[in-house]
């Protein structure tokens, strides 16, 4: 599902940013306000347990090189440090990268006109690279640290993300392909929920392909579409997703994001002072209490956060 994120990062900041980048520096320091505060907290929550079970195998060395990938988002470079600390905060690793490339990419983006042309180049690319691994560097997503590679170094993820960005071009631009899905509107709404069904029921079929390379493969062009009919049409039953609660959840999904892993230890020692075990009978308690922990986080954290950051300037910007 990650393909399905990354790609979804590249279209929305083309939508919103390319008729209003202003500077770089009010760029980064948006995406900045908007992400940092909140990693860093769930990484200060998962700090004892990373230290903790580093302590116990005498990796000091360790501590200080993972404890700085992370705090500077470095940690998806090295397989190896890629999940020491709060596990998914790797793909925020890789989105910082994203948001780096982006203000120099964009430009020459909006100028292409082969859009499709290169998307097509986007999409066979990674494949390519995989089969170029795996038969000459005796590439193994058997093995774990190939698959964590795979998975999280971002100059593989970036194609993704570019694809997502010429997505946004053809949606601002309104492209012939987009206008076409308005027009028959409603055979693009009923094929929406058969791309997001059918991509459900395929991740329950074993189609003997890695599941690594599987999103390059199948779920790239099936989310790329998905994203262009979601954001073109109005999809049947889109109202269940439009609601106030829905949209609430919505806005809190990143905090419940971060801190999904990050509070489990706690809320699992928690438990463990309950009579109760942490079973079945907890899973529940787990679910609710992440979800107000992240409703809390949203209000009390992300939000005066931003507001804050966004108040004060750590370098002068036009």
């Amino acid at each position: 599902m990650w393909s399905y994120f990354f790609i979804l990062s590249g279209f929305i900041l083309t939508y919103v940013y390319s008729d209003n980048m202003k500077s770089n520096s009010d760029f980064y320091y948006a995406r900045f306000s908007r992400i940092y505060p909140v990693y860093l907290l769930a990484f200060i929550f998962d700090l004892p347990r990373g230290i903790g079970y580093y302590l116990e195998t005498h990796s000091y060395g360790k501590i200080v090189i993972s404890t700085i990938s992370h705090i500077t988002m470095l940690q998806s470079w090295h397989p190896r440090l890629a999940t020491v600390y709060n596990s998914p905060a790797w793909s925020l690793s890789i989105e910082a990268f994203f948001y780096l490339v982006f203000p120099f990419v964009l430009p020459y983006i909006l100028e292409t006109r082969k859009n499709l042309v290169w998307i097509s180049y986007l999409y066979l690319i990674p494949l390519l690279i995989f089969a170029t691994m795996t038969r000459l560097m005796h590439f193994n997503l058997s093995v774990g640290i190939h698959e964590v590679f795979w998975r999280t170094f971002p100059l593989i993820r970036v194609f993704e993300f570019l694809i997502g960005i010429y997505l946004g071009k053809l949606y601002v631009g309104d492209h012939k392909f987009v206008q076409t899905l308005r027009i028959h509107s409603r055979v693009s709404g009923i094929l929406f929920w058969v791309l997001a069904i059918g991509s459900l029921l395929i991740f329950t079929q074993n189609l003997h392909i890695s599941k690594s390379v599987f999103p390059n493969l199948i779920l790239v062009p099936v989310f790329s579409l998905m994203i262009l009919i979601l954001t073109s049409v109005d999809i049947p039953m889109a109202f269940l997703l439009r609601n106030r609660l829905m949209l609430f959840l919505g806005s809190s999904s990143y905090a419940l994001y971060i801190f999904h892993c990050p509070m489990e230890p706690y809320i699992e020692a928690l438990t463990n002072i309950l009579p109760v075990s942490f079973t079945g009978s907890t899973l529940m308690i787990y679910l609710i209490a992440i979800f107000l922990v992240s409703i809390v986080i949203y209000k009390f954290v992300e939000i005066p956060a931003q507001r804050y950051l966004r108040q004060k300037t750590f370098w002068p910007r036009k």
